[in-house]
């Protein structure tokens, strides 16, 4: 039995990397038996594409987020123009989109008060 194996990645979302994968997996089905894995942290969609069930599931820890703490913030938001992803956002206090923050650190490098931490 040969086995063969093709990845299809990408580090930007939305560049149709499961519409892709949906297609020639629908294409190779139809001679292979086939396996997909959708092994996306933050969106697996795969499943929605391709109309699938959920058979197993498995708890994944993904990556740092950027962690605010409000007590030692003093408002100068020199983090929001350290973010290069736009995910700190606020015109008083900073607030961390969790969901865009890549867990970077370049927010608590430039805090003045120490008052970032990515956990």
């Amino acid at each position: 039995m040969l086995v063969k194996e093709m990845v299809i990645l990408s580090g930007k979302g939305g560049v149709g990397k499961s519409s892709i994968t949906a297609s020639l997996g629908y294409i190779l089905s139809k001679e292979y038996t086939i396996v997909m894995a959708d092994t996306d942290v933050d969106a697996p969609n795969l499943d929605l594409v391709l109309g699938a069930r959920l058979r197993e599931s498995h708890e994944v820890r993904s990556s740092e987020k950027a962690i605010i703490d409000y007590e030692k913030c003093s408002g100068c938001m020199k983090c929001i123009d350290a973010c290069r992803f736009s995910s700190i956002i606020g015109t008083e206090k900073p607030l961390v989109i969790r969901f865009s923050c890549e867990g970077c650190g370049a927010c608590a490098i430039v805090c003045p008060e120490q008052a970032i931490a990515i956990r």
